[in-house]
């Protein structure tokens, strides 16, 4: 089975958190980094075709309201 990978980059404490439990909530883990030069943090997921239409979903509500730029 094909998948692709999602890395959200350059998040706070705050965003990384909920990103990663937005995920849990669907059944998708991902796995979390931190950066400690930038003290930022980064979520990567691997999503495959059963995930995909889960990911619909999750991708509109952390554009609308969790990613602001």
């Amino acid at each position: 089975m094909s998948s692709i990978t999602l890395t959200i980059n350059d998040l706070t404490a705050d965003e990384k958190s909920q990103i990663f439990d937005l995920f849990v909530l669907v059944d998708i883990y991902p796995n979390t980094y931190h950066d400690p030069a930038s003290n930022t943090h980064n979520v990567e997921v691997a999503i495959n075709d059963n995930d995909g239409r889960t990911l619909d979903g999750v991708m509109a509500y952390l554009l609308k309201h969790i990613i602001k730029n």
